[in-house]
């Protein structure tokens, strides 16, 4: 909320980006392939299920009990790719549209984690385009050098105290 008051604030102008969540749903329960033609229109023509294997082991660790016996994995994981993929592609046609201009996206962790979803779709999209991705990680205090298991979650990880709120 606080980053859209500022964008309103200051008269910034933003896109909507997100997928709506009865189409990420919709996905998730029967797959791409059953979703009815009026609910494609807001998928990009290109979309491709990711194939990044650290994206697919992370988002498989997301997949927990309960949702194995609503949903397939594979359907799971083409939900999470329409997902990122459309607000990748979103952004990717503005700046396309518009050279000179910057762009952020903000999205959780799970959409920018490992350099896929949201920042390899804009990457597919928009050769070319210099982008770099933030991964909040939780900690005290700023490590005084990069922990081996944080490297590659993004181009920069961010170190924050949530305790502290």
């Amino acid at each position: 909320k606080p980053i859209f008051d500022f964008i309103r604030e200051k008269g910034l102008k933003a896109l909507a980006l997100n997928l709506p969540k009865k189409i990420v749903s919709k996905i998730a329960r029967t797959g791409l392939e059953a979703l009815p033609a009026e609910d494609k229109l807001y998928l990009p023509g290109d979309l491709k299920v990711t194939t990044n294997e650290r994206y697919i082991a992370f988002v498989h660790g997301s997949f927990d009990g309960q949702m194995a016996d609503m949903f397939k994995f594979e359907n799971y994981l083409a939900a999470m790719s329409a997902w990122n993929e459309t607000m990748g592609a979103g952004m990717a046609k503005f700046l396309n549209a518009n050279p000179g201009y910057a762009g952020l996206v903000a999205a959780g962790s799970g959409h920018v984690i490992f350099n896929a979803g949201i920042p390899a779709s804009i990457a597919s999209r928009a050769p070319g385009l210099r982008q770099v991705s933030f991964y909040p990680q939780p900690a005290a205090s700023c490590p005084a050098a990069l922990p081996a298991g944080d490297a590659g979650l993004a181009d920069y990880v961010w170190y924050k105290d949530y305790a502290s709120r």
